[in-house]
């Protein structure tokens, strides 16, 4: 029998609660043991002729899930393929809103079975909750927090600050404080801040609980 380590476990004991909670929600949750399993549920669930868009998803691109995709012919677009700060990225962004499927991840998610996510521009929140018909959140481990409460606070203090870091926004006061001041900058980048506490009505919402830290 293989051994299965306690950290492991305990992690398994919360992805299952959450994506138990997440059903009742009405998403299609389910948990998987690694970003290979992702990647693989992903490309099962993506018709090999279908369209996918891609937000800024860090996990998404750790799980190598665009690549696989790509490999076997699948059409994916996403606005990383553009400079920073250009036409070309806006108009991207707004590609991935007609896609058949929408792939992201989420900044937080709680046990209790509700998802938070901060957007600067809010392609991401828009193709989440009505503009793409199908969609899959890959959501590592670290995501997860005990309750709604918890899970705003780890969305704002932790992925947002982070996430500040990742786009060189050096004028956010959080860059330098390593924490949310709640700023009125120009650069700010939480600007939007969604909680999906159901299922959107008439969307395929999948939820894929990854036994691995993905992402931040």
């Amino acid at each position: 029998m293989d051994y299965v380590f306690p950290k492991q476990k305990v992690w398994e004991m919360r992805l299952n609660r959450a994506a138990k909670a997440l059903n009742q929600h009405g998403f299609l949750a389910e948990t998987v043991p690694d970003r290979a399993a992702a990647r693989q549920r992903v490309l099962e669930l993506v018709g090999p002729d279908e369209t996918v868009g891609v937000g800024g998803s860090v996990s998404i691109r750790e799980a190598g899930i665009i690549e696989a995709l790509q490999a076997r012919g699948t059409m994916v677009n996403h606005h990383w393929l553009a400079p920073f700060g250009t036409a070309e990225r806006l108009a991207l962004r707004r590609k991935t809103l007609t896609s058949d499927w929408y792939l992201a991840s989420a900044n937080a998610l709680s046990e209790t079975g509700e998802v938070v996510n901060i957007d600067g521009v809010g392609d991401r929140i828009a193709a989440m909750i009505f503009a793409v018909p199908k969609v899959i959140l890959v959501v590592g481990r670290n995501k997860l927090a005990p309750t709604l409460a918890d899970s705003q606070r780890r969305a704002r203090e932790v992925a947002a600050v982070i996430n500040s870091h990742r786009v060189g926004m050096g004028g956010t006061p959080c860059i330098k404080a390593g924490r949310c001041l709640d700023c009125n900058v120009e650069e700010r980048g939480c600007r939007i801040t969604v909680l999906i506490e159901r299922a959107p009505l008439d969307t395929e919402f999948h939820v894929l609980l990854v036994n691995e830290d993905l992402g931040y």
